[in-house]
This record gives structure tokens, sequence and C-alpha cells, in this order.
């Protein structure tokens, strides 16, 4: 046959042919002939590569769903296909323009959501394709923003889950990495399983976690969850940490004898007496945050900030030692008091009950020890 002929020319067709013609006289070749077949557009595959290291891709055959990207990334978009002859390749974008090149986009805004379309037409083959993809810009990664940063105790604060996109979008409130709430729970649903949350409320749209009457119980890492259809974004941590007191304030003394005696605002503790010839040792202790030094008001109307340690303690030592504790977060105070006793020793009141005796021997007028020492009960 003097005829070649190729049915449904494909890619494995192509090659150099030559035709040899054979006589009685010899034989004689063709030049080189190529078949380099022309097909395409065929592969199209749309790529978007977002600065956390994630890709994602599309095709004809298998389309992405939407990609959530933050407007604080930056985000690439290629195109690749196989055609011949190799034609370049146009974008549309979602402002409406065309553009040929690579896409790049640094810090999105949200006007550059929506589709991504590359359009590739082979003039050679007469043929098109395209392939999209879409992708939709949150505002930033949310972040809980409080009513208020003075957090005390018995107060209300609201953590309101800002930059939520899109606004209806569901929001999933976390406290030590344990699911409290959401859109479409109560606390009243909640309450058996949560049974150490004091109490909190919802807004309407979910957004917004409300925390009444504050308590140290509520204290805890908080974080909320953004969630849509096209995937989901936490916020960084928030603490909330109760400020309160003074309270609990307690003051004990302990004397080298042994014995302790505490006083308290709802159990005040009778006078202590003490012997002359011992030391004692006064603590107050209270529950505050933040925790604020204290100071003590002693029967010669000083004030003292340290410990209070009295070795061999004289009449003018007693009077009542008064703790003093004042919260300038919380603007509240609180102060407890003990009432101590010097008394002398046996040794130096037998002493003193000698000395009367004989002074009393030697002038009938002075008055016997027993007029005027009473000894105590």
């Amino acid at each position: 046959m003097d005829t070649l002929i190729l049915d449904n020319l494909s890619r494995s067709d192509n090659g150099l042919y030559t035709c040899m013609v054979n006589t009685a006289y010899g034989s004689s070749s063709s030049e080189d002939f190529s078949v380099d077949t022309s097909y395409g557009p065929l592969d199209v595959t749309v790529c978007i590569r977002i600065s956390t290291g994630e890709q994602h891709c599309s095709t004809s055959n298998k389309p992405s769903k939407p990609v959530p990207i933050l407007s604080t990334t930056s985000f690439t978009l290629n195109c690749t296909f196989d055609s011949k002859p190799h034609k370049d390749h146009t974008w549309k974008i979602p402002d409406g323009k065309v553009k040929k090149s690579q896409i790049d986009v640094n810090l999105p805004r949200k006007a550059d959501s929506g589709p991504y379309t590359c359009e590739v037409w082979n003039e050679v083959t007469g043929k098109g394709a395209n392939v999209s993809i879409s992708i939709i810009i949150w505002a930033s990664k949310p972040h809980i923003k409080p009513s208020t940063y003075g957090m005390q105790m018995g107060s209300n604060l609201s953590l309101e889950c800002s930059n939520v996109s899109p606004k209806t979008a569901r929001v999933t409130w976390k406290r030590d990495g344990r699911i409290v709430a959401n859109n479409s729970t109560s606390f009243s649903r909640l309450s058996g399983s949560y049974s150490d949350i004091t109490g909190f409320r919802l807004s309407e749209d979910g957004h917004t976690l409300i925390l009444d009457n504050l308590s140290r119980s509520d204290n805890g890492i908080y974080t909320c969850m953004v969630n849509t259809a096209y995937g989901s974004s936490s916020s960084e941590d928030f603490s909330v940490d109760t400020t309160y007191g003074p309270l609990d304030v307690t003051v004990c003394i302990r004397i080298s004898t042994g014995e302790e005696h505490c006083s308290t605002s709802n159990k005040p503790s009778k006078p202590v007496p003490i012997l002359s010839i011992t030391s004692f040792t006064l603590n107050c202790t209270f529950d505050s945050k933040p925790h604020k030094d204290h100071t003590w008001k002693i029967p010669d109307g000083k004030v003292k900030k340290s410990q209070i340690d009295v070795n061999l303690p004289r009449k003018a030592d007693s009077g009542p030692y008064t703790c003093e504790v004042w919260n300038e977060v919380t603007g509240k105070g609180a102060n407890v008091s003990i009432s101590i006793i010097i008394w002398d020793s046996p040794l130096k009141q037998a002493h003193n009950m000698e000395t009367a005796d004989q002074s009393h021997k030697s002038n009938p007028e002075t008055p016997h020890v027993q007029d005027w020492f009473t000894p105590p009960s």
C-alpha cells in the first residue's frame, strides 16, 4: 500500500515517519516526516498554597471545597495543564479582572473571597477548559474580648468571641480544654455534667459567654472556636483569674509554753493571759488575690509590717494586736484583733508579796499585799 492511515490519532503515534521505495534496481527513502499530535488542554489543575503550609487542589473531575484562609496569611495560586501546542492561561478573579500571571496575595481582604478560575484555550485544537477554586477570607483569627479586666468576685463578666466570620458561624466555648457551651446548648442542659460551673449565659448568637456572679470556681483558660462548613479556627487562650478578698483573716498567738490561741472576725478570741517569763509570736493569715502584705497595729500605737515576736514581755505589751489587710484591686479591707494580758510570773509575784509584807510590818499604814494584789483569775 502506498498510504499509511493512522486511525484515532493519539500521542503514542508521535514520531518520525519515512517511506522507502524498493525496486529491482534498488531502493530509495523519503525525508523524515514528523508526526506531532496536537491536543488539549487536558488535566487542568488549580492549586492554592497558603503560607501556613496548607495546599488544596481542584480539577474538573475532583473539584475542591471552598478553602478558608485567614486574613493574616498569604497565598499563591498556580494552574497546570497539558496541551500541545502549549498556550498560556488566564485567570478570572473575584473582582472580575483577568490576569495572565501567577497569583500571589499577601494579607488578603474580604474582597479577595470568591472563585478563582484558570481558563485555557488551544487555538489549534479549537478546544478550551477551565477549573475553579473558591476561597473564603476570614477576617482574622478569632479572639476573646472581655467586658472588663477587673475580674472581681461577685461581679459579672462577659467574654465576646470577636472576629467571627461569617457572622452566622457556630461558636464553641471551652474552659481548660473542655467544651462548656455552644450555640445550641444552655446551662440547664449542661448542669449535670458541668456542675463545677457556677452559672453562665450565652448571647442570642452564641458569640458571647456571660459569667454571672463571678467566683473562684470560674477561674480557668477559656477559648472560643469558630466552626464553619469549611473548617474551624480557635482563639488564643484567655485566662480568667478572679480577684477577691481579703477573706478568712485569722490572727494566731503561739506561746513558748506550747499554747496557741486564734481569733477570727466570726469567732473572736477571749483575752489571752501570758506570763512575763515566756515569749510569744503573732501570725496573721488570710486569703486574697492579689495577695497583699498586712500590717500590725500594736498596743503602743505603732504600726509594724513584719511578724511579731516578743521575748519576756512586759506589762506595756498588754493590749490588742490588730492585723489589718487591704486589697487595692477589690477596694476591700478587713481587720482582726486578739488581746493579750501580761501576768507577772509566780516567782515575781511571791517576791512582790514578800516585799509588800515587810513594808507593811515596818509601816503599818502601808496597804497589806492582799489589799492591792489580786491574783489573776
